[in-house]
C-alpha cells in the first residue's frame, strides 16, 4: 500500500501580510477540489491557480498554510509526498504505529490551518493557523523521548505531552494512542481560543496545554514513543515536539 502524508503550502502576497480571510477560505476549498479532480498541485504555481478563485487575486493571499488530506489524494491516485521508511532504531515500535501517529497529527493540524477546529461552547471555530508547519517524524527526537520518558526534565525548545494507559493483556496500543491523541486535541473545546487570540495565555496553559503543544505552528520535528516506567504497571505514551530552528 502506498501511503501519503499531508503537504504544506504557504502562499504569501508581495508585502507579507495576512491577506483577506474570505479569499483564504475559498482558496483552501479550491485546492481540495483540484485534488479530487485528479490534478497535481505544484507548490510553485499554486498561487497562480488560486488567483482565479472567485474575485481573489494572488495578492489577496497571506501566509496561508493549506494541508491537503491524505484520503483526498488517495482518491485521485496521486501522492504529494510518500511517507518514507522511518529508519528509527527502536524496533519495539512499528513503522505502522509511527505512520498512524504522524498522519493523525498532521490531519488535526490541517483542520486548524483551515479553520475547522471547534473551540469553547462548540459555537465557534478556532482562528485559522497561519504558517503552520507540516510535522515530520524525527528519529533523534524519538530517541530523546525514549531516553527521557520516565524523567520529568525537558530541554529548552522541546515540548512534551505524556499520559499513562492500562497495560492489559488484550491492550491495542494503536487504539489507546488514538484515544489519547483525540483527548489531547479536544482540549480546544475547554477554552475560548477566539477570545484568547490563539495565544498561549494562562487560560490556555491551564485548560488546553496538550492541544497547544500539538498545534504549535512552529514545531517541525516530533516523535512519540511508549513504554513502562519503574513503579508503574501501565504503558506510558510520551510525545515530544521540537521547535523549528
Amino acid at each position: 500500500m502506498h501511503h501519503c502524508v499531508v503537504e504544506l503550502y504557504q502562499l504569501k502576497n508581495e508585502n507579507g501580510t495576512n491577506g483577506d480571510r474570505s479569499c483564504v477560505r475559498q482558496a483552501s476549498v479550491k485546492l481540495k477540489q483540484d485534488k479530487r479532480e485528479g490534478g497535481v498541485v505544484n507548490p510553485h504555481s499554486a498561487v497562480f491557480s488560486l488567483g482565479n478563485v472567485a474575485s481573489c487575486t494572488a495578492n489577496d493571499f497571506g501566509p496561508l498554510a493549506v494541508l491537503l488530506r491524505r484520503d483526498e489524494l488517495s482518491r485521485s491516485g496521486g501522492c504529494l509526498m510518500p511517507i518514507p521508511d522511518f529508519g528509527c532504531k527502536n524496533t519495539l515500535i512499528s513503522d505502522e504505529w509511527r505512520k498512524y501517529v504522524l498522519i493523525t497529527h498532521n490531519k488535526m493540524r490541517r483542520n486548524l490551518a483551515i479553520g475547522q477546529v471547534k473551540t469553547a461552547n462548540g459555537a465557534k471555530m478556532a482562528p485559522m493557523a497561519f504558517n503552520m508547519n507540516e510535522l515530520i517524524w524525527d528519529c533523534d527526537v524519538e530517541k530523546y523521548a525514549s531516553d527521557n520518558m520516565c524523567s520529568a526534565s525537558i530541554l529548552n525548545g522541546y515540548y512534551a505531552i505524556t499520559q499513562t494507559f492500562k497495560n492489559t493483556k488484550d491492550c491495542n496500543v494503536t487504539e489507546e494512542t488514538s484515544k489519547l491523541l483525540k483527548e489531547w486535541w479536544s482540549e480546544s473545546n475547554a477554552v475560548d481560543l477566539v477570545a484568547e487570540n490563539a495565544v498561549y495565555t494562562d487560560p490556555v496553559k491551564q485548560k488546553a496545554s496538550n492541544f497547544a503543544h500539538m498545534a504549535f505552528a512552529l514545531v517541525k520535528g516530533f516523535a512519540c514513543t511508549y513504554g513502562t516506567c519503574a513503579g508503574s504497571t501501565g504503558l506510558k505514551l510520551y510525545c515530544v515536539y521540537r521547535r523549528k530552528e
